[in-house]
Parts: structure tokens; C-alpha cells; sequence
């Protein structure tokens, strides 16, 4: 265990995991614009770094409005012929990053975290279901964490590029 308070644990892992999601939507954005135009990156990016706002940019994999579920599909249709071993499991990227943008976190539980519950969306009798009840733990970030950096590494890999994996959390 950390020598550190639980918030400040908390929210380093809580950016380690939304660090990973913003990197995997990005990553599989562009594995599919590479695949558009034949491999060659070059093809595909605006210059990110030289964009402002107000600037107008032709829409692609990496500018469309598509949510993440269309992005890690065609992600994966895009590798599953060449590198099957390469596909990312969306439905369990999607479910966290849905739990973390519309869930809510309640109060320290019994175990000295946050607990994270999420509501489906669909209403019955004046109901909500509960769809996900969780402690936040380090524990639990570090699984979370060790399941976004093994998508990272199999998106990073079909696109040739080298990567360094961000270790698990630690006190220091």
C-alpha cells in the first residue's frame, strides 16, 4: 500500500487510466486512416501541432465524429486478417471509458476508495438499473491500467510504432 493519501492515489491512477483511453481512441483513429490510404501515415494526418481553432480540416478517421465503439470496430476489422492477434477487446474499453465519463463516484467506501456506480440509461417503472458498482481501489486501477496499456501495445504494434509501457503505479 502507498504511503500516499487515497485522493492523491486516486486521482494519479484515475489520469493513468484516462491517459491510456485518450491514447488508445487516438491510436485507433489512426491505424484506420492508415489503412484508408494504403499505409503511408503521412497521407493521413493534419499537422496536429499547427492546428487552431477556427481552422477547417477535411473530415478522416482522425477528425470524424464517430464514438469510440465505431473506432475500436473498425480498428479491429482493420488488423483482423493481417494480425488477428491484434485486435483489442472494445466492449470492455468502451464499458470503462462509459463508466468513467457518465458514472458517478460516490464518497469513500468501506474499503477507503471512491466507489464508481453506473445507471443504464433506460428507465423501467420509475427505475434504473445498476450497472456497474465498483471500489476503486489501486488494485482495481491497476487492472484497469494493465488491460489499457495491453491495447495500447497491440494498436501501437500494428502500427509499427515503438512504445513504452507506463508501469504500475508506485509510492514514490
Amino acid at each position: 500500500m502507498s504511503e500516499k493519501p487515497w485522493w492523491e492515489i486516486h486521482a494519479l491512477l484515475l489520469g493513468k487510466l484516462t491517459g491510456n483511453l485518450l491514447t488508445i481512441e487516438f491510436l485507433a483513429r489512426l491505424m484506420i486512416a492508415k489503412h484508408e490510404v494504403g499505409g503511408d501515415l503521412k497521407k493521413t494526418q493534419p499537422q496536429f501541432p499547427r492546428l487552431q481553432e477556427g481552422d477547417w480540416v477535411k473530415i478522416t478517421p482522425l477528425s470524424n465524429k464517430e464514438d469510440l465503439t465505431w473506432v475500436l470496430e473498425n480498428y479491429n476489422k482493420c488488423v483482423k486478417r493481417n494480425h488477428p492477434d491484434l485486435k483489442v477487446d472494445a466492449k470492455k474499453i468502451v464499458f470503462l471509458r462509459d463508466a468513467l465519463a457518465h458514472g458517478r463516484a460516490f464518497g469513500r467506501s468501506d474499503h477507503g476508495s471512491l466507489r464508481l456506480v453506473k445507471f443504464n440509461r433506460k428507465v423501467e417503472k420509475g427505475k434504473v438499473k445498476v450497472t456497474m458498482s465498483v471500489d476503486m481501489t489501486e488494485d482495481w486501477f491497476n487492472l484497469q491500467v494493465k488491460m489499457l496499456n495491453e491495447a495500447n501495445l497491440r494498436i501501437a504494434k500494428a502500427l509499427d510504432f515503438n512504445v513504452q509501457e507506463l508501469g504500475k503505479f508506485s509510492n514514490s
